[in-house]
């Protein structure tokens, strides 16, 4: 487990009156070290304004400490508040303010980063939307070439139209995938200027040049397996599907709300 501990930068001018001194946790003892307790997000939710305060000390016994006020008294609780991979913890002070009546007037966290872990816990992580278009390079492209074809043009300003309509900050990858057949460092580099082509053209349809990255994989991530070595028409209308780009898509922004 690891303990988290506060410093303080001391100027220089004082430094060498209290030098650096290195020691382990183990030796720090109790005194240095704040202890926490372990408690039930749901417990500290029970907490809400006009709760008695019998409730809060049965709920979460008698406070580390406490401090009076002229309208009511505060008290202060130590509670672990799982970090990282959620083996490790951090001690995290919470505070119950009652007023003049004994009932909780509020509560809050002393530090805004145990606020922000305590409102996490429980939820879900967001998984970014994902979406994937695979693109014919026979559609796209002139043969053996990286020269889009009117028809490609009309292809990729649908696909530009539809992410900039479904997508606040997409984070786009083109990958550019070719077949077998041929030369396969000719095929790379077919495969990567193709890639490039389609992120050139999107660019001049409004989506951000920042936003994309281009990448070819040649013929290495085939969709489709194809008997036969001879170049024949029947091989080459088999692996058809191989040719392609594929636009893949990630959402980076949270997700929309929905109005009620």
């Amino acid at each position: 487990m690891v303990g988290l501990i506060a410093f303080a930068v001391i100027p220089d001018r004082v430094a060498s009156a209290f030098p650096d001194l290195e020691v382990p946790v183990s030796r720090l003892g109790e005194g240095f070290l704040r202890i926490g307790e372990d408690i039930e997000k749901t417990t500290l939710l029970e907490l809400v304004p006009g709760t008695p305060q019998a409730r809060v000390l049965d709920r979460l016994g008698m406070p580390e400490s406490q401090a009076s006020r002229r309208a009511g008294v505060d008290w202060f609780y130590n509670i672990n508040l799982p970090i990282a991979d959620g083996t490790d913890v951090l001690v995290c002070q919470f505070r119950v303010r009652f007023d003049r009546n004994r009932n909780v007037a509020e509560t809050s966290w002393r530090r805004f980063a145990c606020e922000r872990i305590f409102d996490e816990l429980g939820v879900p992580p967001r998984i970014p939307e994902f979406e994937v278009l695979t693109l014919g390079a026979d559609v796209l492209f002139e043969f053996d070439s990286d020269h889009i074809t009117p028809d490609g043009r009309r292809e990729l300003d649908r696909v530009a139209e539809h992410l900039r309509n479904e997508y606040t900050d997409p984070m786009i990858t083109l990958v550019g995938h070719t077949d077998r057949i041929g030369d396969p460092a000719y095929n790379q580099g077919l495969s990567e200027r193709r890639a490039n082509a389609v992120r050139t053209y999107l660019a001049t349809r409004g989506l951000p040049r920042r936003s994309m990255v281009a990448e070819g994989r040649g013929h290495r991530e085939p969709l489709v397996f194809c008997e036969g070595f001879q170049v024949t028409q029947q091989l080459k209308n088999c692996l058809q599907p191989n040719r392609r780009v594929e636009v893949q898509v990630v959402e980076r922004a949270a997700p929309r709300e929905v109005p009620e």
